[in-house]
């Protein structure tokens, strides 16, 4: 799964309708393969290759070993897994195309107001200067952790090591990872967690962590489709997600505890 597209992703971008479960791996085609993946990760100069689909999935997202009550199987309709809602999709915002005068003054405005509306909704974060919190980028020291617009400008940027580690223009840098993401749905949940999507969401998708699945996953509730016998709730799969946590290692922990402390429950995804 890591290194293949789903399904649905191929026929989303040939503007195709979707048929068959949502689950389903795409094996003729893929932005993401392992070669994808492996070139996010050496990725130095404003040159370098980058996809939105080998970005998410060059990041880790937390593992649970150990635990008793893990299933994964399919049918051929059919993905039974375990896993856990994480959070309400609450807002979204689409990534503007930036312009070509002062694209990084267009994605900073962009950046601010995601920041912005994520800082009302994360009581215990105090929102600080703009120009703080990119100063506070440019230092050398490894420890101090990362601001929140620093964070958000990075995915945005598709940057796993920083801007300044990346060769090249910096606005350069912009416009061409721009070109990658413009359109794509930035999502903000209702505890403030924020997120790049590869494919179109709506409020009210589920932000959820499955077990064995190597991003975080957007699956949409089903209601009314299968008849009223069915006692399981059903879900379909509609886009891979990155969140901002997975890009520092602090909240990478914080991500880990908090799922841990979440109820497992097997999902029937169609």
């Amino acid at each position: 799964m890591r290194y293949y597209n789903f399904l649905f992703e191929t026929a989303w971008r040939k503007q195709e309708e979707s048929h068959g479960p949502s689950w389903v791996l795409d094996l003729a085609c893929s932005d993401i393969s392992i070669g994808d993946v492996i070139r996010v990760a050496k990725a130095r100069k404003v040159s370098d290759p980058v996809t939105l689909g080998a970005f998410i999935n060059s990041f880790e997202i937390p593992t649970l070993e150990g635990r008793p009550d893990t299933i994964c199987f399919a049918t051929p309709r059919t993905l039974f897994c375990t896993g856990c809602y994480i959070d309400e999709i609450y807002r979204i915002h689409e990534v503007p195309s930036v312009g070509n005068d002062d694209p990084g003054r267009d994605l900073t405005k962009f950046v601010a107001l995601i920041r912005t509306e994520v800082e009302q909704l994360r009581v215990n974060l105090v929102a600080s200067d703009i120009q703080d919190s990119m100063e506070e980028s440019d230092s050398d020291d490894e420890d101090r952790p990362k601001s929140l617009f620093v964070v958000l400008f990075l995915m945005l940027t598709l940057c796993r090591d920083g801007l300044f580690n990346v060769g090249g223009d910096f606005e350069n840098l912009v416009k061409s990872r721009n070109s990658i993401v413009a359109g794509k749905p930035v999502i903000i949940t209702r505890s403030g967690l924020v997120g790049i999507c590869a494919t179109p969401v709506l409020p009210g998708d589920y932000l959820c962590w499955v077990n064995t699945a190597p991003s975080y996953l957007i699956l949409r509730l089903i209601e009314g489709r299968y008849g009223d016998l069915d006692a399981v709730k059903k879900h379909r799969i509609v886009s891979r997600v990155l969140l901002s946590e997975s890009l520092t290692d602090k909240s990478m922990i914080g991500m880990t505890e908090k799922i841990e402390s979440l109820p497992m429950r097997h999902f029937q995804i169609v």
